[in-house]
C-alpha cells in the first residue's frame, strides 16, 4: 500500500475509534504527524519488518483545552510485523509523542518521552493523557535496579503553552488502568 493511502486509512480508522460522544472531529493528519508515522513505517521496513494495521497508534483528542484536535502517537501500539520488538523499547518501554494543533491546522511536537503505556481519559471534548512511567517520575528517590522501581501513571498537563508531566502528587498507582 502506498504511504498516502495508509495514512488515509489511519484517519478513517481513528474517526471510527473515537466514538459517537467525541466532540473533536477526526481531521486529516497534519504534515508533522504524517511525517512521524511515515518515519516509523520506513524504520520498520529497514529493520526487516512490514508495517501492519495499528488502529491505536495515533489517538486524536483535545489535550490542551483549546477546542482543536491534538495527536498522541504511541509507538508501542505500532504493529511492525516481523520486527515486533523494534518499537517496544524492551524494559525501557516505548516512545510517546504528542503533537498540538495551532490555528492554521498545523501541529508541532510538544512532548515526547519513554513510557510503559498510554491511557486517554476522555471527558466531553477534552482528554487527559496518562502515561505509565517508573522510578523518579513516580517520586521514588532510591532504588537499586529497574525491578525495584515503582511504576505509576502520571498525567500530562498543558500550562503556560507547554505540555509536561503534572505534579507527582497527581500520580495514580499502575494498577489504576487496565493494560492490554
Amino acid at each position: 500500500m502506498r504511504r498516502n493511502q495508509w495514512v488515509g486509512s489511519l484517519v478513517i480508522g481513528l474517526g471510527l475509534g473515537m466514538g459517537a460522544s467525541a466532540a473533536v472531529a477526526a481531521p486529516a493528519l497534519p504534515a508533522a504527524v504524517k511525517a512521524h508515522v511515515a518515519d516509523m513505517r520506513a524504520s520498520c521496513k529497514d529493520a526487516g519488518g512490514r508495517p501492519g494495521r495499528s488502529p491505536e497508534l495515533v489517538q486524536i483528542a483535545d489535550v490542551t483545552g483549546d477546542g482543536r484536535a491534538d495527536y498522541v502517537i504511541n509507538e508501542g501500539a505500532f504493529d511492525c510485523v516481523g520486527a515486533e520488538s523494534y518499537f517496544s523499547g524492551g524494559s525501557g518501554g516505548s516512545s510517546v509523542s504528542v503533537y498540538v494543533s495551532d490555528t492554521t491546522g498545523s501541529a508541532k511536537q510538544a512532548f515526547t518521552h519513554g513510557v510503559f503505556g498510554v491511557h486517554m481519559e476522555r471527558s466531553g471534548q477534552t482528554a487527559r493523557v496518562w502515561l505509565g512511567v517508573g522510578g523518579p517520575l513516580c517520586g521514588q528517590k532510591q532504588f537499586r535496579s529497574r525491578a525495584e522501581a515503582e511504576d505509576c501513571w502520571r498525567p500530562l498537563q498543558w500550562k503556560g503553552g507547554k505540555l509536561d508531566f503534572a505534579p507527582v502528587s497527581q500520580k495514580r498507582p499502575y494498577s489504576a488502568f487496565a493494560t492490554p
